[in-house]
């Protein structure tokens, strides 16, 4: 059995039905989300910013937060010079939003936008990144952000901001 049994569609073979993780009525929240790149001071206000640096929304190591149970509906744009898309590493969702072009989805030119259904069934730490050119958009340029789906506790909000200490994330 060879590599294409696991993915028809990269044959364009009819591919089964994505399953969802959540149920129609979950709770739902919108959210644009920008690739670029920018200029960052890793290593220090008083060194030369690093430049054409991955990220997201103008943000190094954005971190998304939302309570377990809810989809995100994610609105991406690519404003990379190069195509990509978002990989949603872990989290159990419709494989047709799982950013494995040209497998799962097409690839996002530059320029080029994507609508993500991402249901987070799962409390947990995952991330999101690039999956094209994985060794220049995030090795090289070091964009690594995460989501964490949380329990549910009531009404939960979904934040947006940079990672901060005591958020159980390592550095690596």
């Amino acid at each position: 059995m060879g590599a294409a049994a696991f993915a028809p569609s990269a044959l364009g073979e009819e591919v089964p039905k994505a399953i969802d993780t959540l149920p129609p009525d979950a709770p739902q929240r919108r959210l644009s989300l920008v690739a670029d790149e920018i200029e960052v001071p890793l290593l220090g206000a008083d060194k030369p910013p690093t430049s054409r640096f991955c990220a997201y929304n103008g943000r190094p190591f954005l971190t998304l937060r939302a309570p377990q149970g809810t989809r995100l509906m994610v609105e991406f744009e690519n404003k990379l010079p190069d195509p990509t898309t978002v990989h949603w590493h872990g989290i159990r969702g419709p494989y047709i939003f799982d950013g494995v072009a040209p497998i799962t989805q097409p690839i996002v030119p530059a320029g080029g936008r994507f609508f993500y259904n991402v249901p987070l069934p799962d409390p947990g730490f995952y991330f999101f990144h690039p999956h094209c050119d994985e060794t220049g958009q995030v090795g090289a340029r070091a964009g690594g952000p995460a989501v964490r789906g949380e329990p549910a506790r009531g009404a939960g909000s979904l934040r947006c901001g940079t990672h901060h200490r005591g958020e159980g994330l390592a550095a690596g």
